[in-house]
């Protein structure tokens, strides 16, 4: 009776559950959302979306910067709000809160501490919480592949087609986000079935066979029984598909293509320059992911255990796209998400098992502090990462980033502008420049030339390290010029004719600290 009162008294409100995550998953995220310079793949995005707004073209190109659902769907807030840096960002946010959000519907197989852990490894993780702060394409990969899970496990529960729906709904999304689709999907086929396999096996003698026959005959009924719905779902899936990578019925070589970026992107995966070893999402899990790491991990002594359905799939899950991941060469810190996320759920049906044998007022005065360093750790990394070490390449999660400099860079343009005007003349001849067309957007006479033209004399000049040597052969008239960081091992200089530069700074020979003046 006593201990029946202790876990009364001790109950976490669903209420608490579902939205305390979601209330410091949106703090982390949406705080001070511009802070981060853009990375070179989102200055790219961004040159593409611009092409989409402004003259309506966008073709899809599988050797390409993958699919296209992120330009389409980056045109609502860009209809709404214009195109700032906030707008631009805020549909990877919004999804990254989603993410935690989508959880709910498992509540019943997470129990409700397992909800709160799995959202708040969620909306703590260092990793998941830079990323969604980021427009690329892998948060809005990582919420539509839940949204599968979610999808199917909510139909095995009801038997309700709207959930048929909802899954070929996630699933044509997914396929029109990134390649890497592929490996997604072959992950849950191989997990679902070692998850009905790991059933029909550990089921008591004599109801193996029955079992296992009623897997197949209960999917003939339900085939039967949802026809329609199935009909229906597929040309959603077939509709989605077809409208995204037809560009909306103005480019029909994207459907072809789709077929065409597997082989495009396997050979990628194994011949690009960003190869690392195997255990390099080990390696960042154990610096910086410590706490999803090891609650996943003991996560599957509690599925193996118990061997339900459900906790042997996301264990299968997890396993799977970590040793998929792992193996292939090429390797990016933002696909570490992918892993992250059955790791979070796993490490929520951990937790939810310990709560649920605290039965004494002692046992919760050990708990709860650990439970609260447990995510002060997260919450402390996921601070430093996103508010202060945004550009410190030190970090594994940190890649090729943009650095901060780019701000003085943009804050000298903009003085000089002040006196010339928006139409003044930039020439950009340094083959290193993204992000700065996204940044130079409203300077109608910047040009970026990729390389020194012959004559690349103007009011300004942008070049890199690499291309100073030949600049100086052909500039005529005297030019002051300044250094800046653009990431690291990038430097720009930036040449300014003199007149100019002294009419807006006069003898200006000190910069800010981190600019080289020359």
């Amino acid at each position: 009776m006593e201990y029946m009162k202790e876990q009364q008294k001790h109950r976490i409100h669903l209420p608490i559950v579902f939205f305390v995550p979601i209330l410091i998953a949106s703090l982390i995220r949406f705080w001070n959302i511009d802070l981060r310079p853009f990375h070179s793949d989102e200055g790219v995005n961004g040159n593409f979306l611009l092409n989409l707004y402004n003259n309506n073209y966008y073709h899809y190109d599988p050797a390409n910067y993958h699919g296209p659902f992120l330009y389409y769907i980056g045109l609502i807030p860009s209809y709404i709000f214009g195109f700032t840096d906030f707008s631009f960002r805020l549909l990877p946010v919004l999804f990254g809160i989603m993410v935690v959000a989508l959880l709910y519907p498992l509540r019943s197989r997470l129990g409700r501490m397992g909800l709160l852990t799995t959202g708040l490894l969620i909306a703590l993780s260092p990793a998941i919480s830079f990323f969604s702060r980021d427009t690329i394409h892998e948060t809005y990969l990582v919420f539509f592949s839940l949204a599968v899970v979610v999808s199917f496990f909510l139909y095995s529960e009801t038997r309700k087609s709207r959930y048929i729906y909802f899954a070929a709904s996630s699933l044509a999304f997914v396929i029109t986000i990134k390649e890497t689709y592929i490996v997604t999907f072959a992950v849950y086929a191989v997990s679902l079935v070692i998850a009905y396999c790991v059933e029909i096996v550990f089921s008591p003698k004599g109801t193996r066979y029955p079992r296992y026959k009623g897997i197949f005959s209960t999917f003939a009924i339900d085939c039967k029984k949802n026809k329609y719905a199935i009909g229906i779902s597929v040309g959603i899936f077939l509709i989605i598909n077809f409208l995204l990578y037809s560009s909306f019925f103005t480019y029909y070589g994207g459907i072809n293509d789709i077929l065409t970026t597997l082989k495009i992107w396997s050979k990628t995966g194994i011949e690009s320059g960003h190869n690392k070893p195997f255990i390099y999402y080990f390696k960042v899990m154990y610096r910086y992911e410590l706490p999803v790491l090891v609650l996943g991990i003991a996560g599957f002594y509690y599925a193996f255990r118990h061997r339900n359905k459900f906790t042997m799939f996301v264990s299968s899950w997890a396993i799977l796209i970590y040793i998929t991941y792992s193996f292939i060469p090429y390797k990016t810190p933002w696909l570490i998400i992918n892993i992250l996320l059955p790791l979070a759920i796993m490490g929520g049906i951990f937790v939810n098992g310990i709560y649920t044998i605290v039965k004494k007022k002692w046992h919760y005065a050990v708990f709860y502090p650990i439970y609260v360093c447990i995510f002060g750790f997260s919450g402390y990394h996921a601070i430093m990462l996103n508010f202060n070490n945004y550009d410190d390449e030190r970090c594994e999660l940190v890649y090729v980033q943009t650095k901060r400099d780019i701000y003085n860079l943009l804050d000298r343009l903009e003085s000089l502008s002040n006196v010339c005007g928006r139409n003044m003349d930039i020439n950009i001849v340094s083959k290193e420049y993204w992000p700065l067309p996204w940044y130079l957007r409203e300077y109608k006479n910047a040009k970026f030339w990729g390389t020194v033209i012959d004559n690349p004399n103007a009011p300004v000049i942008i070049v890199d390290k690499s291309g100073e040597d030949e600049l100086k052969k052909k500039l005529k008239g005297d030019y002051k010029k300044e250094r800046f960081v653009l990431r690291p091992g990038v430097w720009l200089v930036v040449y300014v004719q003199q007149g100019l530069y002294e009419a807006v700074y006069g003898k200006e020979t000190i910069s800010k600290p981190t600019t080289q003046i020359i």
